[in-house]
């Protein structure tokens, strides 16, 4: 397949997607039969001049409020999926703290306690 056959489908391609696309200069647009509007052909193109009405703060917010319950029930899901799993991995990494701190810190004063006291009785039971 050459490449004049490929930018020939390609062409062929977007001309039933859009009514205007660019030809090499010189090159006269075939005639095209009579077609449907295609189904975006209520979309603004590049070269369409938008009122900026159409597409207000108000309508953006009107769009907003529409999609606030969906919004509101998809977070709702993923916490619900999410939240177990991150409790469940917070809580792990909290014990394992826990024990750290109790090996570094806590048992250390619990010998020394034992020590003393044992130390304590060692010297009632001299006198």
């Amino acid at each position: 397949m050459s490449a004049q056959d490929v930018l020939g489908q390609a062409d062929a391609l977007m001309r039933r997607h859009r009514s205007f696309v660019a030809r090499p200069a010189g090159e006269a647009p075939a005639e095209q039969p009579e077609q449907a509007p295609p189904e975006d052909a209520g979309i603004p193109v590049l070269t369409d001049i938008v009122a900026e009405e159409t597409y207000s703060s108000r309508s953006v917010s009107a769009i907003l409020d529409a999609l606030r319950d969906e919004i509101d029930s998809a977070t709702t899901a993923w916490l619900a999926d999410a939240l177990p799993a991150a409790v469940a991995n917070a809580s792990q990494q909290i014990l394992a703290e826990l024990e750290l701190q109790a090996h570094h810190a806590l048992l250390p004063r619990l010998q020394a306690i034992i020590t003393r006291h044992r130390d304590k009785a060692g010297q009632d039971q001299s006198l």
